[in-house]
């Protein structure tokens, strides 16, 4: 197996922006900005309470990076789609796990929530929120495909004490129809969440209305809004809270019972100059465009805003629309809503970004900290590092231009901002999660990862301002972050492969009240779509009667008890009322966009009038009085403008009334027309038999059933569901075997299935056998991820694509002929004069803390003192740390045997004296070298049933997944210890199946003697023979 974390061969930033554990920070440690008003920073040493207990999501950073990349290749290979439509609420991303730690401190229990609960692993959760008096989490969680039962996204709630799980709306039809997502308590337990269910409210009702028009187009995702809804606990009186087209999510309640939560928009705009070249004008192939944006890595740095894109790379981002190319723009709103009285406040400027790269950044996990302020993840969506930079939201009305979300005045918690962009290495490293502790400390908890390349050769290094070579690794874990000394302790040792998030502390909401005025104390819900694209007006066929209808507007009192939009556009014929037939579609005045006709008939009309009280509507009876007080008859001369309407033909289809009820009642006035003969000067009434070709609107009404008629007959016949199985892990040279018999069909067809291989490892030669079907195989040839889709067809319809990953590992290094093997160590020769050694003998336990340093190395327990045998943290830094003139270090390799076939292997020396005649040389008065220390680094994988066992003198500290395992302190006589991996596993969370790190340090302190035993049948790593 290959060592992906071996000795580190660089320096170690000592005392950097994220050293952790006892290092403190400098003069500009602390929290972001100027401290709220009324707090003050506390200097209580990075200490907490056991038995609080916390939750957390965990993720497979492959997986999720993989994710991304689908959403950005699918988006930017969608002509409805572009990659700065981030993701929806409603996606669903299977695999994340919600664990339960019952403590912060070492040795906790972790409990995995929902895998039972779901009976299996493929269900998603998210959106982790806690109650005010800290005792019960809540949370979103979508089934695995296939669970009828838990079939969308739902609210669920966990009591931390009594460890249940209880779905909050019960019944699973009423459950299943609704999307509902990012919940919160209430101060009164009830809870706000955000829904597609647009439930309304009773007590405000509110008309929607979005116009349509035949020259306008929508644009962008199709998904229906998500807003904010009010429930009680038991999942009754559903309310909704807000409205509009947008989604309205992350709320979070504040200390005085309001909830703050994000709104996030889309708009588009035209761009013309992205319409003369291909793909929308950027002139580069999309995968031209995929490969440039996850390969190239961007000047800025920490949260300065980016530079404004160029055409080309707008263009790249453009979607094509029947009225040409358009670009979306993504708009956010920190609003603040009272979820009893629904009053509106808008705690922060709407930040609008702009065309450049900050399209791509979100803003999430929005939070209270105890100093009153709001605190957040500012991340960019498709940052294979999963994280980004934790940030403090400062005054309003202070906004910094320079900064990404610049109206939010953000300010990074830590002394120095995390990078953002793709392929950025980043000092400070990358946060995924952030919960106050509040206990008026201020403190943190944090989910993070230190930044880490891997070279070609395995040589892993933390990253510098100028280290630029190696493979970016992140991998989270959870910390206590103290702001007043900027240091750390580590709680959740960092997991390989895995993001951890969504972090929920089991602590009461205490704390300050929002410490800034709002930017504006009253905000109204923006009904409007604000994805509807129209044709330029001055192209549009009948741009003049558009304005004229604004005038009639005022007379449209008629039209309103005629709530029919639909026949707006047919006020174009009522110039045509000139001849009286006008007051047909007189009752069309709804929408009376040609205003301006009626009045120049209105001086004939003076008879019309009388054909008026036709409309048997009644409603124009009313209008008749209007002509009489017009005397405008002197006008009448200018019916010689009246051939106008008669080039207004184009109005003549939209006679829709005749089809209405009301019209055939007016055929009674055509006889009217009789009268007409006074404006007997007027030939034009002669044209005006247009109404006859009224009828020929009749195939108009045939485009009206054409869109209905036919989405209708789809509902027959539904789209077949693909399911590709669950995701695998296999070892390097297995034959896999894909699986998509789960596939359905909802009438039960017969399906057809067509595998493809989306990506597999670097180097791989292998291929898909069989890919149409159901179950084809392929050889994983090569260590690594492999990604296939699944799409199957039931002769009608193509499913949507379901993937499945299949993660390789590589193969178990194969010991069945072997009965020698050697495992790199490093040696350490010490001076006699040095404080540690020769000084006092005894047993001494509790040396080192139950956990390593983010360098792997041991942590003096005693920061502040000494124990019986050493002599305090400074001294003790210097066993396993190389150190000029204090010590001397080897890398060297130890052998480790077995006899045949047996599977324990050993290493035992009774005289183990490594370094006899090397570095300070052989101790005054003595044959041998004593004085020294080793350590090693390995991993292994853990197979089951595996023990470790060690016999000798003196200290010897074994870590396994960074926890403490056996602690054999002081200086003394041979001593044994044992630990059986089965029994401390859910202890040290280690899986069957799963890669974890092996850490031995040992001292020799004392002259006489020196034994170094082990015997284990732990298959650590192997390396070559030396």
């Amino acid at each position: 197996m290959k060592k992906k974390t071996p000795k580190l061969q660089s320096a170690i930033l000592a005392c950097s922006l994220l050293t952790l554990g006892a290092c403190s920070g400098g003069d500009n440690a602390g929290t972001a900005g100027d401290a709220a008003p009324g707090n003050s920073q506390s200097q209580t040493p990075l200490e907490f309470t056991g038995g609080t207990s916390f939750v957390y999501v965990e993720r497979s950073i492959a997986q999720m990076q993989q994710n991304k990349t689908n959403h950005f290749n699918n988006k930017l290979n969608n002509d409805l789609g572009t990659p700065t439509d981030l993701s929806s609420p409603y996606e669903f991303n299977p695999g994340a796990k919600l664990y339960h730690r019952t403590g912060l401190e070492i040795g906790a229990i972790e409990l995995d929530v929902l895998t039972d609960y779901f009976g299996g692993t493929g269900y998603d959760v998210k959106d982790v929120s806690v109650s005010q008096d800290g005792n019960t989490i809540v949370f979103a969680a979508h089934g695995q495909a296939g669970n009828s039962a838990h079939s969308s996204w739902s609210i669920y709630t966990y009591d931390l004490t009594s460890q249940t799980i209880k779905r909050v709306i019960a019944d699973d039809t009423l459950a299943n129809a609704g999307e509902d997502t990012n919940p919160t308590f209430t101060l009164t337990g009830d809870i706000v969440f955000s829904s597609d269910r647009s439930a309304g409210n009773p007590n405000n009702p509110t008309d929607i209305f979005v116009e349509e028009n035949e020259n306008c187009y929508k644009v962008g995702p199709s998904e229906k809004p998500s807003l904010l809804h009010i429930m009680n606990a038991y999942g009754e009186n559903i309310v909704q809270l807000t409205y509009g087209n947008n989604h309205d999510t992350t709320p979070t309640t504040l200390k005085d019972g309001r909830v703050a939560f994000v709104r996030w928009s889309r708009s588009y705009k035209e761009v013309p100059q992205c319409a003369t070249e291909s793909n929308a004008g950027s002139g580069k192939s999309n995968n031209e465009i995929f490969t440039s944006f996850f390969n190239t890595q961007p000047d800025t740095q920490g949260l300065d805003a980016p530079t404004s894109w160029l055409d080309s790379q707008m263009c790249a981002y453009a979607i094509d629309t029947p009225v040409g190319p358009v670009l979306a723009s993504n708009h956010y709103s920190l609003l603040r809503i009272d979820p009893v009285r629904g009053d509106l406040e808008q705690l922060y400027k709407t930040h609008t970004i702009n065309t450049s790269d900050e399209e791509f950044l979100t803003i999430d996990n929005i939070v209270q900290s105890e100093d009153g302020r709001l605190m957040a993840i500012i991340k960019h969506h498709y940052n294979n590092v999963m994280g980004g930079s934790a940030v403090a939201l400062t005054d309003p009305h202070t906004e910094n231009q320079t900064s990404v979300f610049a109206s939010f005045a953000p300010q990074p918690i830590t002394s120095e901002a995390s990078n953002l962009y793709p392929n950025q290495l980043s000092v400070a490293g990358w946060f995924s999660s952030i919960a106050p502790y509040r206990d008026g400390t201020e403190r943190l908890l944090l989910a993070w990862s230190q930044c880490v390349t891997v070279s070609e050769g395995g040589v892993s290094s933390f990253c510098s301002s100028t280290n630029e070579d190696g493979e970016l690794n992140s991998k989270y874990g959870i910390w206590m972050y103290d702001p007043s000394t900027n240091s750390r302790l580590p709680i959740v040792r960092a997991k390989e492969d895995k993001v951890l998030s969504e972090l929920g502390l089991g602590r009461p909401h205490v704390g300050f009240d929002f410490p800034f005025e709002p930017y504006s104390d009253d905000f109204t819900d923006d009904l409007d779509s604000s994805r509807i694209i129209c044709t330029d007006p001055g192209i549009d066929p009948n741009p003049e009667p558009e304005p004229e209808p604004q005038p009639e507007p005022e007379p449209q009192p008629e039209p309103e008890p005629q709530p029919e939009p639909e026949p707006q556009p047919e006020p174009e014929p009522q110039p045509e009322p000139e001849p009286q037939p006008e007051p047909e579609p007189q009752p069309e005045p709804e929408p009376q966009p040609e205003p301006e006709p009626q009045p120049e008939p209105e001086p004939e009309p003076q008879p019309e009038p009388e054909p008026q009280p036709e409309p048997e509507p009644q409603p124009e009876p009313e209008p008749q009085p209007e002509p009489e007080p017009q005397p405008e008859p002197e006008p009448q001369p200018e019916p010689e403008p009246q051939p106008e309407p008669e080039p207004q033909p184009e109005p003549e289809p939209q006679p829709e009334p005749e089809p209405q009820p009301e019209p055939e009642p007016q055929p009674e006035p055509e006889p009217e027309p009789e009268p007409q003969p006074e404006p007997e000067p007027q030939p034009e009434p002669e044209p005006q038999p247009e109404p006859e070709p009224q009828p020929e609107p009749e195939p108009q009404p045939e485009p009206e059933p054409q869109p209905e008629p036919e989405p209708e007959p789809e509902p027959q016949n539904l789209p077949p569901i693909a399911n590709a199985g669950a995701d695998q892990v296999v070892y390097q040279g297995d034959l896999v075997m894909l699986n998509g018999s789960a596939s359905t069909d909802p009438e039960g067809a017969a399906l057809t299935y067509q595998w493809t291989m989306v990506s597999a490892p670097e180097g791989s030669e292998s291929e898909l056998v069989d890919s149409y079907l159901v179950s084809p195989n392929i050889v994983a040839d090569v260590a690594g991820t492999y990604v296939f889709d699944l799409v199957v067809n039931d002769t009608v319809h193509n499913s949507d694509v379901d993937t499945v990953i299949v993660t390789t590992q590589p193969q178990v290094c194969d010991t069945s002929n072997i009965t020698s093997r050697y495992i790199p160590v490093t040696l350490r020769d010490f001076h006699q004069s040095h404080p540690d050694f020769e000084y006092e003998i005894g047993q001494d336990y509790g040396i080192v803390a139950p956990y390593l340093g983010e360098d792997r190395l041991p942590v003096y327990a005693n920061e502040h003192g000494s124990t019986p045998t050493t002599n305090g943290k400074a001294t003790f830094d210097q066993w396993y740390r190389n150190v000029e003139g204090v010590n001397i270090a080897f890398d060297t390799s130890l052998e480790i045997t077995r006899e045949g076939e047996n599977s324990v292997w050993r290493y035992s020396n009774g005289n183990f004296f490594p370094l006899d005649n090397q570095g300070w040389g052989n101790t005054e008065g003595q044959d041998h070298n004593f004085y020294f220390t080793l350590e090693t680094h390995l991993e292994f994988l853990y197979e089951g049933g595996e023990v470790f066992t060690f016999r000798g003198d003196d200290d010897l500290w074994l870590y396994i997944n960074g926890k403490l395992v056996i602690d054999i302190g002081g200086v003394h006589s041979m001593i044994e210890r044992s630990i059986d991996l089965d029994k401390a596993a859910a202890e040290l969370g280690i899986e069957v199946g799963q890669t974890y790190s092996f850490d031995l340090f040992f001292a020799e302190r004392h002259t006489t003697q020196s034994n170094f035993q082990i015997e284990t049948n732990i298959n650590l790593e192997c390396t070559d023979n030396r």
